[in-house]
C-alpha cells in the first residue's frame, strides 16, 4: 500500500510501502519533514520484531526535543545578543 500525503505549501508526493504494524493514521499525524525517516525506523522495528508505531513516535520526540533545545539567535532577548555578538569579534 502507498500513501500518498500532502500539505498546502507542498507537492504531493507518494511513500514507501509502509510495514504491516504501522497504522496509517499514526503516518498521517508524522511531521512532513519526518516522514521519509520515520517510515525507515518503522521498517527497522518491524523487520527488528519490535513495533512499529512506539519507534516511530521515538524518533519524532527525539526531533522535538532536539529542536527544543535549539536556540535561534532571533529568539535571543537584546541583552544576550550584544553578549554574544561581544563573544564573536
Amino acid at each position: 500500500m502507498t500513501l500518498i500525503l500532502s500539505r498546502k505549501h507542498r507537492k504531493r508526493r507518494p511513500l514507501p510501502p509502509l510495514p504491516p504494524g504501522l497504522n496509517s493514521d499514526i503516518a498521517g499525524r508524522i511531521p512532513f519533514d519526518l516522514l521519509e525517516d520515520a517510515v525507515q525506523q518503522a521498517w527497522l522495528a518491524h523487520l527488528a520484531g519490535d513495533n512499529p508505531n512506539r519507534s516511530v513516535w521515538r524518533v519524532v520526540k527525539r526531533e522535538r526535543r532536539r529542536r527544543k533545545a535549539v536556540v535561534c539567535f532571533s529568539q535571543l532577548d537584546p541583552a544576550e545578543r550584544r553578549r554574544v555578538r561581544n563573544m564573536a569579534q
